[in-house]
């Protein structure tokens, strides 16, 4: 006897484990699993090498590869980049060479609007690049935006000056970045001492930022071995 009401809506089928609909999605996954990393790393990979051959439009036309080659050789374009920022390197390095640059820094310092944009870019990457620098080298966890809220921040130095002087406690310059994309974000200071520094490497808080917070690092590196011992051990039978 059928005693399901009209009214009751009908029961969708269970996707039991080990049935053929649960096997086909395992291999799904899978399958996207490994193409579609692959896909956007050749995606990025090509659109880089693009934009570096851009630079050979600074050769004059008769000494572009295209005119005495029969075909194009993608990637020729990052070599000459190479070489035009090792020989500004070089030529940087020695005594004329740094007059020179000099020179060319005090013209843009009397431009009102470039110098702004120069002088900050240049301090910029000079913080990156630097090896004594703390900036972006280090993990924190602080309260944000408001107490009982946590979110992962970047450390980006040690305020000087008026901010630290007109504070009641040390602060912190902290980076703050928005999900999914890091490039945005928030400069805040915090008090150093609510400032919880982490173990975890700038590259494993961006993917876990990137991701949305679903690739979660290891907490040590003893679990991370343990992960990966238990994904290269045999699946035990049932």
């Amino acid at each position: 006897m059928n005693t399901h009401h009209p009214d009751e809506p009908a029961s969708l089928p269970v996707e039991h484990p080990h049935s053929f609909w649960w096997h086909i999605r395992r291999y799904l996954v899978a399958g996207l699993l490994i193409w579609a990393p692959l896909a956007a790393t050749g995606w990025i990979v090509v659109t880089l090498v693009n934009l570096m051959d851009m630079s050979l439009l600074l050769l004059p036309s008769d000494y572009r590869p295209s005119h005495w080659l029969p075909f194009p050789i993608p990637g020729l374009g990052i070599v000459l980049a190479l070489s035009i920022l090792l020989l500004t390197g070089l030529v940087a390095a020695n005594y004329l060479g740094r007059r020179l640059v000099g020179l060319g820094e005090s013209i843009l310092d009397r431009i009102p609007f470039v110098r702004s944009i120069y002088s900050g870019i240049k301090q910029l990457l000079e913080t990156f690049l630097s090896k004594d620098s703390r900036s972006f080298r280090k993990v924190l966890l602080v309260e944000y935006p408001s107490k009982g809220l946590w979110t992962l921040a970047f450390l980006a130095g040690d305020p000087v000056g008026e901010i630290q002087q007109k504070t009641a406690s040390e602060v912190l310059t902290i980076y703050v970045p928005t999900a999914p994309n890091p490039t945005s974000g928030y400069v805040i200071f915090v008090p150093k001492d609510e400032a919880i520094e982490l173990e975890m490497s700038v590259e494993d808080a961006m993917r876990m930022i990137v991701s949305l917070g679903m690739v979660v690092p290891a907490a040590s590196k003893a679990e991370a071995a343990a992960q990966l011992n238990a994904l290269a051990a045999p699946a035990s039978k049932t």
